[in-house]
């Protein structure tokens, strides 16, 4: 199985431990990250007419990676079988912010591979309480962006037909009210080890059909409790494709 995310950081995080925790089950899967970091769907937009060279080339989880490649060379570097498509998060919550980008992007995509699937990744509200939630929603909160995320999303999968939604922004809440220790590393992005290793064992589980209750990876950028891991476990176990 081939992965391309058109993302930036929070696709990152999906992708960080996605190819190892697919290979402590058997599975092989290959993923590229076309990463900026901060990039809206209107740059990912612009980039596909202008061609600039400012994608870091994240591929099979490798963060370190500093070289830029063009999104064209990106997409053109393998048949993926899937791509998918995400909002910068200060704008993931605003419906109008979606458009027109997304119809181009996903326009663009087809003509490019007309034998992949395109999937929405859902993106995730801030933590609960931060300063920066706070900011970006005007003191209206985490659950008034993560409720302005699920409208947003889904309107685009409809508008553009994509499969399905990754629900990684339900996910991030369900380790929330689930007592999870360290979800965020910076109060937006996902934690170096819980975080991305739970939205990890959701892409997996997703697109390979496959249980995550007993995965045993664990080569983690950072310490995870083994309460931490089940809570993972059990989070993305417990969570499906939104249509």
């Amino acid at each position: 199985m081939k992965i391309l995310s058109i993302g930036n950081s929070f696709s990152d995080d999906a992708q960080r431990y996605l190819r190892e925790i697919a290979r402590s089950e058997g599975v092989e899967i290959e993923t590229l990250n076309l990463c900026i970091g901060g990039c809206s769907l209107e740059r990912h937009a612009d980039n596909i007419k202008t061609g600039k060279r400012e994608y870091l080339f994240h591929y099979n989880g490798d963060m370190n990676c500093e070289d830029l490649i063009t999104i064209d060379e990106g997409i053109s570097m393998r048949e993926w079988d899937i791509v998918t498509l995400q909002q910068v998060s200060t704008e993931s919550f605003k419906e109008g912010s979606f458009y027109p980008y997304i119809h181009e992007i996903a326009s663009y995509v087809r003509a490019k591979l007309p034998n992949a699937k395109i999937y929405i990744h859902q993106t995730w509200a801030y933590e609960h309480g931060c300063a920066r939630v706070l900011e970006v929603t005007d003191g209206k909160g985490a659950e008034f962006m993560l409720e302005g995320i699920r409208h947003s999303y889904g309107r685009a999968r409809r508008e553009i037909g994509a499969e399905a939604i990754i629900p990684s922004g339900e996910l991030m809440e369900l380790l929330y009210q689930n007592g999870a220790s360290k979800i965020y590393r910076d109060t937006f992005h996902a934690s170096y080890g819980l975080g991305r290793y739970a939205v990890g064992l959701l892409w997996f589980k997703l697109f390979t059909g496959r249980s995550v209750l007993n995965n045993s990876f664990s080569a983690f950028d950072e310490e995870v409790s083994g309460s931490d891991l089940e809570i993972a476990r059990k989070c993305a176990e417990s969570l499906s494709f939104e249509r």
